[in-house]
């Protein structure tokens, strides 16, 4: 009975058990397949992850190459134009010159815009800080040696100041090209360690599979929730890092709807980013030219980017929801799938007014003369030559020079600080006697010239005569006293298309002057 029981149950079992056994081979077989396809996937996009950041890694050398290559460019057009003599030849490289520095700011955008480790970023900043000293410095060399300046003075600029921070930059550019090289192999390595890790562990995780199906797609799932986390927290990086940049960052899709904004952007615009999500680019990126004038609104701009490889670089106002003008620096991007559909743009922008306002102040600390703030000679010898080329064309024109009176004896009783005071109230004296459009400028310590723009002499001499009439009239206020200031020589020379050249111009002028100071003080001898 017992033994009958025994089998009974034997058989049932093993009845039970084939059905189990062809249930957990279809079950195996269907999750085999199922792994199989996210395995796949999975060392696809590992795959995938490998060739883009290699791509990465190449396109940040190649841009550095770009940006070292632009560096040794500007210095070996700087020397040829102290080489050769031919104006022909010197304005050519000089707009060369010009050109590379804006292909060398759009390069740095695009290395920057691919991202950078706190190594990368830190020699980049290295040499942005050399090219901040070297960029003035080269282009005063460049403005010196087009000003006709020649001589041990020029070349010693060149090869004791600008050649050092030449090599020193070249050095820097070197060894951020050796550094993203080496972050490169170690990303390669690191992926092809995770790469042979993964076909590994589908070889194991198979064979687990057909042992035990369970165990198998529990550890499949626990190494897609170590994927997706991980993913996750890049992606939190990622918007954190993009949280903190200074610039602004506005993401639409093709429509022109706002999909990601940045804390920067909403800074600049003056609406928060989770508000700004899905309004359109237009509502919230309001821009106009600098100028004032209304400019072509920035989602029907970027429709007008029909190339893939199409980066636009601008300057435009933004105005925020405050009504605060923002004055910016602008690069659009259109992002297209691999149909050439656009699928995203990308508005990238920082503010750049204190830049503008810093560059303005150093353009005319660089013209002006810092105590009286009229012209500096460099300043007026370019509006002289100007001067010297409206002659030829028929134009005229008249230069006034004046030689101060008794300025030493000004100096030696009240000192040299009265003396800067007399100096300050006579260009301010000058200036009112004088067009809006005319040209005062300080050659020396007490040392004139005036440019009068399309003047000849008849007319220039209402304006002389009043000039001098007010400077020998001229007293000044210094430390509560009223002052008598010093008189002046003038000489004034009409400049016709005789006058060839600036030096020319300035010899007869200079003797007019000095025909004046024999006369006695306060003389004027103008010459035609």
């Amino acid at each position: 009975m017992k033994k009958s029981l025994a089998e009974l149950i034997f058989a049932k079992d093993k009845r039970s058990s084939l059905a189990l056994v062809r249930r957990s081979a279809l079950l195996t077989l269907v999750l085999l397949c199922i792994y199989a396809a996210v395995s796949l996937y999975y060392l696809t996009a590992l795959q995938s992850a490998m060739t883009q950041v290699s791509e990465v890694h190449n396109r940040k050398v190649e841009l550095i190459h770009r940006m070292s290559n632009i560096v040794q460019a500007r210095s070996l057009q700087l020397y040829s134009v102290a080489f050769k003599d031919d104006p022909w030849f010197r304005d050519a490289r000089f707009m060369e010159f010009r050109a590379v520095a804006v292909e060398f700011i759009e390069l740095r955008d695009r290395l920057i815009a691919l991202g950078l480790d706190p190594k990368e970023r830190a020699l980049l900043n290295d040499a942005l800080e050399i090219i901040r000293v070297t960029a003035p410095l080269q282009e005063d060399i460049m403005q010196r040696i087009l000003g006709g300046e020649q001589g041990p003075e020029i070349w010693s600029a060149i090869v004791d100041q600008d050649l050092p921070l030449e090599m020193s930059l070249l050095n820097i550019f070197q060894r951020l090209a050796q550094t993203v090289q080496d972050n490169a192999y170690a990303a390669r390595h690191d992926s092809e360690i995770r790469y042979q890790t993964a076909l590994r562990m589908l070889a194991v995780v198979t064979l687990l599979i057909i042992i035990s199906v369970l165990a198998g797609a529990a550890r499949v799932l626990v190494r897609l929730r170590s994927i997706e986390n991980s993913l996750n927290e890049e992606k939190e990086l990622a918007i954190g890092t993009l949280n903190n940049i200074a610039d602004g960052v506005i993401v639409t899709d093709a429509q022109g709807f706002i999909l990601s904004m940045n804390r920067a952007a909403g800074h600049m615009t003056g609406l928060a980013p989770e508000r700004a999500l899905g309004e359109s680019i237009d509502e919230v990126y309001r821009l106009s030219r600098p100028s004032g004038d209304p400019c072509m609104p920035p989602g029907v701009f970027a429709t007008l980017l029909s190339s893939v490889a199409t980066r636009v670089h601008r300057y435009q106002t933004l105005e925020d929801r405050q009504g605060v003008l923002h004055y910016v620096e602008e690069t659009v991007s259109p992002i297209f799938d691999e149909n050439d559909q656009r699928v995203r743009v990308s508005f990238i922008f920082r503010d750049v007014s204190a830049d503008l306002a810093h560059m303005e102040q150093m353009t005319w600390d660089a013209q002006h003369d810092h105590l009286t703030g009229a012209l500096n000679r460099r300043a007026f010898e370019v509006e002289l030559q100007r001067a010297c080329l409206d002659a030829r064309q028929g134009r005229a024109c008249t230069l006034i020079y004046l030689d101060l009176d008794d300025f030493k004896h000004l100096n030696d009783t009240h000192g040299h600080h009265a003396g800067d005071a007399f100096l300050v109230a006579l260009v301010r004296t000058m200036s009112s006697c004088i067009r809006r459009h005319d040209s005062l400028a300080r050659l020396g310590g007490d040392e004139f010239a005036i440019l009068l723009s399309d003047c000849d002499l008849d007319n220039a001499q209402q304006i002389v005569d009043n000039l001098a009439r007010s400077i020998s009239e001229l007293t000044f206020t210094f430390e509560g006293r009223a002052l008598k200031g010093a008189g002046a020589s003038i000489g004034v020379h009409a400049i016709t298309s005789r006058d060839t050249d600036p030096e020319t111009v300035m010899r007869r002028v200079d003797e007019a002057c000095y025909v004046a100071k024999r006369r006695g003080k306060n003389q004027v001898c103008i010459v035609a």
